[in-house]
C-alpha cells in the first residue's frame, strides 16, 4: 500500500517546471521589442492608479497596497510620472518682506521660472542700490542743495539777532553772548557801561534803562525759544531733500522692474512697499561717523538684504508637474520650518529663513508617502489632514500649531495647496485600513480615495504567449467612503 501512495505522488521530472517554447517567440534579442511598462502583470492595480490619479477632484488621492518586494514604489513612480508629463510645470513661490508687519512674511506667486529671474531681479537692485545710494549723497547736486539749506537756516537765525540787536540799540542796549549765555549791558556814548559806571547814572535814566532791559529780556527769551523751532526746520528740509535724492535715485533703478510686472498687481504693489520703504528709511543707508564702539556701526549691506526674495518652490528647471517621494516624512520635511540664528546670544530669524517642505515642493503634483513612516512620526498626520482640508500649507511648528508657544516668531502667509497624494503601505489586510482608520477623524471617512492592491502572486497561461513575462497579479476597488488620506 505505502508502495501505491508512493507511485500516486511521483512526479516526472519534465512536470518539475514549465518551459517556454522558444521556437514559440518571435523574436531573436530582447531589444527588439518596443519598450514597456517595468511591471507586467498588475494591469487592474495600473488601471486603479491611473484611474486614481487622473481624477482632478478634490480629495481623491490613492492609498497602494502590496507586499514588500512586489514594486509597489516602481510601479507608483512610473504611472505618476507618464501623468505628470501631460501637465505642465506649477507655479514658483517666494515669501518676501512684510515692511508693515514683518513678523507676517509675504507670498508671491510667479509663473514657473519667473520666481527665479524675479529672486535674482531683486539681487541686482540690491547691488545697484549699494553704489547708487552712497553716490547719490555724495554729487555736487547734493551738496550745493545741502548748502542752500543751510545758508538758508543760518540767515534765518541771523534774522533773529539782527531783529533783536536793532531794537536793543534803540534803547542804548547791547546784545553779548556769552559762554553762559546771552547778557543785555546798557550802553552810552557807544561803550558798555559796568556795574560801577552803571551806578553813577542819574536814578531816572537808571530806571529807563531797566524798564528797557526788561523789555528786551522778553525779546531775547522769544528768540532763544525760537532757536529749536527753527532747528528743526532746518532738520526736516533737510530729510525733505534727502527723501527727494532717494525719491529719484531708487524710482530710476526700480522703474524697469515695475514696468516688467505692471500686469502683476500683486508683485507691483510690493515693488511699491520697497520703493516707499527705501524712501523712508533713508538715513539707515548714510553713516556718517564711525561709533566708538565697532558693533554698534550700521551694517549697509544688512539693511539692504530686507529687499531679498527667499524662493521657496522653485521650478525654473521643470517641465512637468513636480513627482517627490519623501522617505522620511516628519513634520518640518512635510509642512516646513522657520530657521534661526544666533546673535549675540540670541535666536533671532527673518523671512529670508522660511524653508518649504514636501508639500509645498510637491504642490501642483504628486507626493508619494510611506503609510507606516507617515503614521510613526509625530503630529504629521494631524498636519497632514489639515493642509489637505484647509487647501493651504502653513508653515509653522508643532508647538504654535498647538498653542503650545507663546513666543513671538514668524507666521508666513499661508500658501494655496493643490496636491495628490498616493500613500503606500503593506497588504496587511486589516492592520493598516484599521491603522489609517484609528488615526483619522470624522472629516477624514468621508474623504474619497482610491484604494489598490497587489499581489504578489499571479496565475500562468497553459499556453505560452509571446511578449508575456511572469509578474504579479492585482486587485484594485474604488472606495469613496474609506480613509485617508483626506481634503474634505
Amino acid at each position: 500500500m505505502i508502495a501505491d501512495t508512493k507511485r500516486n505522488l511521483d512526479v516526472a521530472v519534465a512536470d518539475l517546471r514549465k518551459a517556454c517554447d522558444s521556437l514559440s517567440l518571435q523574436f531573436e534579442r530582447s531589444d527588439e521589442l518596443p519598450e514597456t511598462r517595468t511591471l507586467l502583470g498588475q494591469q487592474r492595480a495600473i488601471d486603479a492608479i491611473e484611474f486614481g490619479i487622473q481624477i482632478d477632484n478634490d480629495g481623491y488621492n490613492v492609498v497602494v497596497l502590496g507586499q514588500p518586494g512586489s514594486h509597489r514604489h516602481a510601479l507608483v513612480k512610473e504611472l505618476v510620472s507618464e501623468q505628470a508629463e501631460q501637465q505642465g510645470p506649477p507655479e514658483d513661490w517666494c515669501y518676501v518682506n512684510n515692511f508693515s508687519n514683518p513678523e507676517r512674511p509675504r507670498s508671491l506667486q510667479f509663473t514657473a521660472g519667473e520666481g527665479s529671474a524675479f529672486r535674482d531681479a531683486m539681487h541686482r537692485l540690491i547691488e545697484e542700490m549699494k553704489l547708487a545710494i552712497p553716490a547719490a549723497f555724495e554729487g555736487d547736486d547734493y551738496r550745493s542743495q545741502l548748502r542752500a539749506v543751510e545758508e538758508k537756516t543760518e540767515e534765518e537765525v541771523a534774522e533773529q539777532w539782527q531783529s533783536l540787536e536793532e531794537l536793543a540799540s534803540g534803547h542804548d542796549i547791547a546784545v553779548m553772548q556769552t559762554p553762559t549765555g546771552y547778557v543785555l549791558a546798557p550802553v552810552k556814548d557807544g561803550k558798555v557801561l559796568d556795574d560801577k559806571e552803571f551806578a553813577k547814572l542819574p536814578q531816572d535814566e537808571q530806571e529807563t534803562i531797566e524798564v528797557s532791559i526788561q523789555e528786551l529780556t522778553d525779546e531775547l527769551q522769544k528768540r532763544i525759544e525760537m532757536m529749536p523751532k527753527l532747528r528743526k526746520q532746518h532738520r526736516e528740509r533737510v530729510k525733505a531733500l534727502d527723501r527727494a535724492v532717494m525719491e529719484n535715485a531708487v524710482s530710476i533703478l526700480i522703474a524697469e522692474l515695475k514696468l516688467h510686472y505692471e500686469s502683476i498687481p500683486r508683485i507691483l504693489e510690493y515693488l511699491d512697499d520697497v520703493e516707499r520703504d527705501i524712501v523712508d528709511n533713508a538715513q539707515s543707508f548714510r553713516q556718517t561717523e564711525t561709533p566708538a564702539l565697532p558693533f554698534l556701526a550700521t551694517d549697509h549691506s544688512e539693511a539692504l538684504r530686507r529687499y531679498e526674495v527667499n524662493l521657496v518652490v522653485n521650478n525654473a528647471d521643470s517641465t512637468r508637474a513636480p513627482v517627490l517621494y519623501e522617505p522620511n516624512p516628519n513634520y518640518p520635511n512635510i509642512i516646513g520650518r522657520v530657521e534661526h540664528r544666533a546673535e549675540m546670544g540670541a535666536l533671532i530669524t527673518d523671512f529670508r529663513m522660511v524653508r518649504s517642505g514636501a508639500l509645498l515642493q510637491a504642490n501642483g503634483g504628486y507626493l508619494i508617502l510611506d503609510i507606516h513612516r507617515l503614521l510613526t512620526r509625530p503630529f504629521v498626520w494631524d498636519a497632514l489632514k489639515q493642509a489637505l482640508l484647509a487647501k493651504q500649507v502653513r508653515i509653522e511648528s508643532p508647538g504654535e500649531a498647538y498653542g503650545w508657544v507663546s513666543t513671538t516668531t514668524l507666521k508666513p502667509e499661508p500658501i494655496p495647496l493643490d496636491i495628490k497624494i498616493i500613500l503606500i503601505g503593506a497588504n496587511a489586510g486589516s492592520t493598516t485600513c484599521s491603522a489609517c482608520t484609528t488615526r483619522s477623524s470624522a472629516a477624514c471617512s468621508r474623504s474619497p480615495r482610491i484604494s489598490t492592491t497587489t499581489s504578489a502572486g499571479m496565475p500562468r497561461p497553459s499556453t505560452t504567449t509571446p511578449g508575456w513575462s511572469p509578474g504579479t497579479s492585482a486587485t484594485a476597488s474604488c472606495c469613496p467612503s474609506a480613509g485617508p488620506p483626506c481634503s474634505a
